[in-house]
């Protein structure tokens, strides 16, 4: 039961931390309508799995070193990358986008694609995106316990489940959700997203420094 509410707590706030994509998969909804933001998020999805990808062949080519040393300092560099993002969290400025009203028709199917496009070219073009998949593969082998890559996988599935579901409730709910959508709720998030990694990123050097000490 653990197992899944620490995968399911860690995919929702994956989820909601303000940005560039949060706000542009709100606005999307608003002004295009729920199918463009879905082609929209798959974009952004399709990013996700292929920098995932990049963040699985390294973190198994350091799994292979099989050296408690440097799964050890493994996790001091994801705690110390967990503690960067959380400290710009909690300081990051945020503001609404104001959502034009725009055509409510059907989008074409080329438009579709093109909107795919920007999600993905919006997600891929964050170099820092790969750096957090690594950080949540290394916190995953640390909250299962486990040296399976088959556990430290199915966790991170489990995640992102969580993740595609809570995308999904947001465009479908996003005209709802515009209105009480404010300034001081963004930061109020941002910074409580901001503490909760930080603490992750302690909790992982501390682990570290228990083993080394």
């Amino acid at each position: 039961m653990q197992f899944y509410v620490q995968a399911i707590g860690i995919g929702f706030l994956l989820s909601v931390i303000p940005g560039p994509i949060f706000f542009s998969l709100l606005e999307t909804s608003i002004t295009k309508g729920i199918r463009a933001a879905l082609s929209f998020n798959f974009g952004v999805l399709l990013s996700d799995l292929i920098y995932i990808v990049f963040a699985s062949i390294f973190f198994l080519e350091l799994r292979s070193l099989d050296s408690g040393d440097h799964k050890l300092l493994f996790r001091c560099v994801s705690g110390l990358i967990f503690i960067v993002y959380g400290i710009f969290n909690f300081f990051k400025k945020v503001e609404i986008l104001s959502a034009n009203k725009g055509d409510d028709n059907a989008i074409q199917t080329k438009h579709h694609l093109l909107l795919s496009l920007k999600g993905f070219i919006l997600n891929f073009a964050n170099p820092f995106v790969v750096f957090y998949w690594l950080s949540v593969m290394s916190l995953a082998q640390t909250l299962t316990d486990s040296d399976s890559d088959i556990e430290v996988y199915y966790f991170l599935g489990v995640l992102l489940s969580t993740f595609i579901l809570i995308d999904l409730t947001k465009i479908i709910l996003a005209k709802s959700l515009r209105p009480l959508v404010t300034n001081s709720l963004l930061k109020g998030i941002n910074q409580l997203i901001g503490i909760v990694f930080t603490l992750i990123g302690i909790f992982l050097i501390i682990q570290y420094l228990n083993k080394v000490l």
